[in-house]
């Protein structure tokens, strides 16, 4: 079987650093860096952006982009997007995780 040649092919590179405690820095080339952290239920702190919130506002943000993109391949130019996206993250054995998105339009 052949292998398919890709059509476009892009790589992105982000960088954490470790700064204290549970706490680091995020961080991408001439981007404004962010602190990360463990969530308030990890023994983190509630003023920083955690991976799971992370995670489900980039797939919130994917959500929105294939919107627009989509709107302006029609021809068409929102007035107005705004969405929320909740994930839940269930641990049922200390060795099994699993997560669940969950989108709304407002």
């Amino acid at each position: 079987m052949a292998t398919k040649t890709a059509y476009k092919s892009f790589r992105y590179k982000a960088n954490t650093a470790w700064s204290s405690a549970r706490r680091g820095t995020l961080s991408a080339s001439g981007k404004e860096s962010i602190n990360v952290g463990s969530p308030p239920e990890f023994k983190g702190e509630p003023d920083i952006w955690a991976p799971e919130e992370l995670l489900v506002g980039s797939v919130n943000t994917c959500m929105m982009l294939t919107f627009l993109t989509l709107a302006q391949a029609k021809g068409l130019t929102p007035l107005r997007y705004e969405s929320e996206a909740e994930g839940l993250l269930e641990i049922s054995k200390p060795s099994t995780a699993s997560q669940k998105l969950w989108f709304d339009r407002a």
